[in-house]
């Protein structure tokens, strides 16, 4: 969560410092522009507590921003449902289940631990495909979007890392041009062009 914020701090400075100017002249399209911000952070958001594969908090866990020049970013956090603890934690002070989770990580053999880690992989990349078909689905309702611009997701741990196959994860981007998705809702580009349009990219640790 931390790094969400620092995240999405660092945005809103270099935001308000871009928008001052066209905010004040134009208050109505920064407000719609906020408001279809909102909606889609909400979708993200039953996504992911819909999801059978993310574990997320019961509370906010998408918040979004505009850059313009770049489109519009929205950062989240997740983990992934395991055996040992529910779909969604009410608190995230209460790390009971994920401290157990770690606990046993440490008392596995390498044989247990890569399995494990293998498991998770596929967690984690049905989680991947969930994102992917998300901003299939709805990131046309940007329609605000300038040619050039995009909408990213960009994913963190909860913890460090997702302990995953091959190689553990510290972040996950996916990015949509804004040209496709608007060549997609005007029926030039097919659903499955527009997802192999979807870039995926994973920081390894």
């Amino acid at each position: 969560m931390k790094r969400m914020i620092l995240t999405i701090a660092g945005g809103a400075m270099l935001l308000s410092g871009l928008l001052a100017a066209p905010a004040r002249a134009d208050d109505e399209m920064n407000s719609r522009v906020l408001r279809k911000m909102a909606v889609v952070e909400k979708i993200f958001d039953t996504m992911l507590i819909d999801s059978k594969f993310a574990l997320v908090s019961s509370g906010v866990n998408t918040v979004g921003v505009y850059l313009p020049g770049y489109g519009a970013l929205f950062t989240l956090e997740f983990s992934f449902v395991e055996k040992s603890h529910g779909k969604i934690l009410e608190d995230l002070e209460d790390m009971e289940g994920l401290v157990e989770t770690w606990r046993e990580l440490f008392d596995m053999s390498d044989s247990e631990r890569a399995q494990a880690n293998s498991h998770r992989r596929v967690l984690f990349d049905q989680v991947i495909d969930e994102l992917r078909q998300a901003l299939v689905d709805y990131g046309g309702t940007l329609s605000f979007l300038k040619d050039g611009e995009a909408i990213s997701i960009a994913a963190f741990p909860w913890g460090e890392t997702w302990e995953v196959t091959p190689d553990p994860v510290v972040s996950l981007l996916l990015t949509v041009k804004s040209t496709d998705l608007r060549q997609y809702n005007q029926g030039s580009l097919t659903e499955p062009e527009l997802i192999k349009r979807v870039v995926v990219e994973e920081r390894a640790d």
